[in-house]
């Protein structure tokens, strides 16, 4: 596999911070007495997870423009903007130039389809969701969100489902597609807007609760940390497997 000078960044899980959180606060009790630790560990590993999946993107499109010169000359242009590489936008943007990529790099028609067979789908969707669910039971975090965790148990199969994320289409002018997610996985109210409330501290100025008509909302339930963690998760799986596919493509072309 080719590797760049961002390679292993881009190839290391952002799960990873998920289990340096639960190993950092394995010698604390479960007792209420560390319940106020909650709010600081839990936004701090978000923002740890946001930010690794932002600077990856980044390091995507460089090493995209390292390796193709018409895209670097596009790229560096003061118009041409991918932004933070925070919102959906962005990240579909970059998802849909490593799929351009990676066309330009395979004659096979079927190499886009098959990137994201159902097997592979079934693997990321675990490693979304089962996976951190082992790695956050019966842990000190848990204790402090517990109701939280058990709706997160009792409904991630209704967001995380394999129809949900890198759905293959074809058009009549034989133009392939693989769609990022899709708009059942709400990243932009689950995620995204805490992220913006976390990292520009928008709860200095503004009330410390949410008002009663969102609390009784069904949605609320899902702006969780659980379901945060899970949807960044996945994102960062699919991001990986695809700059995969882009390496080992690009070693094949040398």
């Amino acid at each position: 596999m080719k590797c760049g000078k961002h390679t292993k960044f881009i190839l290391t899980p952002v799960s990873e911070i998920l289990k340096d959180c639960v190993n950092a606060t394995k010698g604390l009790s479960m007792g209420v007495e560390t319940y106020p630790l909650c709010d600081y560990i839990m936004q701090t590993t978000f923002l740890k997870m946001t930010g690794a999946s932002e600077q990856k993107l980044k390091c995507i499109l460089w090493e995209i423009a390292t390796n193709d010169f018409e895209f670097r000359y596009d790229f560096l242009k003061p118009q041409t903007s991918y932004g933070e590489c925070s919102n959906l936008k962005d990240k579909n943007k970059i998802f849909k130039e490593i799929t351009a990529q990676i066309k330009k790099l395979s004659p096979d028609t079927d190499y886009i389809k098959n990137i994201f067979s159902d097997e592979i789908k079934t693997e990321i969707k675990k490693k979304a969701t089962e996976n951190i669910i082992g790695v956050f039971e019966k842990k000190v975090l848990v204790s402090w969100q517990e109701k939280q965790f058990i709706f997160y148990k009792s409904n991630f199969s209704k967001v995380f489902d394999n129809s949900h994320f890198c759905n293959y289409s074809c058009d009549k002018k034989q133009n392939e597609n693989i769609s990022l997610i899709e708009n059942c996985i709400d990243f932009e109210h689950i995620v995204y807007e805490h992220r913006n409330r976390c990292a520009h501290n928008l709860k200095s100025y503004q009330e410390n609760l949410p008002n009663l008509s969102n609390l009784v909302k069904k949605e609320y339930d899902y702006e969780n940390y659980f379901f945060r963690f899970s949807i960044l998760v996945l994102l960062d799986e699919i991001f990986m497997k695809i700059y995969r596919e882009y390496l080992n493509l690009l070693e094949m072309n040398i």
